[in-house]
């Protein structure tokens, strides 16, 4: 169900009506694409099952330390799988829409601190984490996200957040989305997994996640841009602890509005 659902989307995105002939015309499409799993299910959905062969796409990967980043060597090695699947595909185009795989780890369970959650507090505790995720995503990433990609000239999609997505995803027991039980790389995102098996992507369906800002080792010259080495920086995210005498405390008790509970 879920598959096709992300199948419909993309179908749907790649068609805008041509105001002069009244018809409908392809429109040329891109992903940001690191190689990993979110990335590879929205490029195979797209380039496998649903956009003619004869149309280019650009899949856009980023990364700041040549060919020995992390992010650059999954996504080689996610384009020599995807040739299996569409050898005829060319890669390079002149694409006006963006494919983004926001909110795929939000709603499947993909992020260390979901596994954290599950292990302290078991099923309730990583439903209630999962909607948190979702309910401050567009203040977390949306809109950071939508006005780089527009500053580019270009428009951002969103396949994962796609309401027919979001409605199939919270239909689905949360133990049929994720097995936390399972190793990185196996049990999260577990349903996202199986489409990729679905898509013929069999390699990436066992990749373990990897955050952005260490595959694309923007972390890293970020922290030596701002405080000339990674040591540096963590010494100064590190800060310094200061423990308050028993007198402290009481007057800092004393300030935090209490709560009133209704029977």
């Amino acid at each position: 169900m879920l598959f096709q659902v992300l199948l419909n989307f993309v179908r749907f995105l790649q068609f805008c009506p041509n105001a002069d002939k009244g018809e409908k015309e392809v429109v040329p499409v891109a992903g940001l694409f690191s190689g990993g799993l979110d990335s590879m299910i929205l490029a195979a959905a797209l380039l496998d099952q649903c956009l003619d062969p004869k149309y280019e796409v650009d899949l856009l990967n980023v990364s700041f330390d040549g060919a020995n980043a992390l992010d650059r060597i999954s996504a080689k090695a996610g384009i020599k799988e995807l040739k299996k699947i569409a050898p005829l595909r060319r890669y390079k185009s002149e694409a006006r829409i963006l494919l983004v795989g926001a909110g795929a780890d939000e709603q499947c369970a993909g992020y260390g601190r979901h596994r954290t959650k599950y292990r302290n507090g078991s099923w309730v505790a990583l439903d209630q984490e999962m909607k948190l995720d979702m309910q401050r995503i567009w203040k977390r990433n949306l809109g950071r996200d939508d006005r780089r990609i527009a500053d580019n000239g270009k428009e951002a999609r969103f396949p994962f957040l796609d309401e027919d997505v979001i409605k199939t995803l919270l239909d689905i027991p949360l133990w049929e989305i994720a097995d936390l039980e399972q190793p990185s790389g196996k049990g999260d995102k577990k349903i996202l997994r199986q489409v990729a098996k679905l898509l013929g992507l069999p390699e990436v369906a066992k990749m373990p996640k990897r955050a952005i800002q260490f595959g694309s080792t923007i972390a890293r010259e970020s922290n030596r841009k701002n405080f000339g080495s990674n040591r540096a920086a963590n010494q100064a995210s590190a800060g310094s602890v200061r423990f308050h005498t028993q007198h402290e405390t009481e007057n800092i008790i004393s300030m935090i509005p209490r709560q009133t509970t209704y029977c």
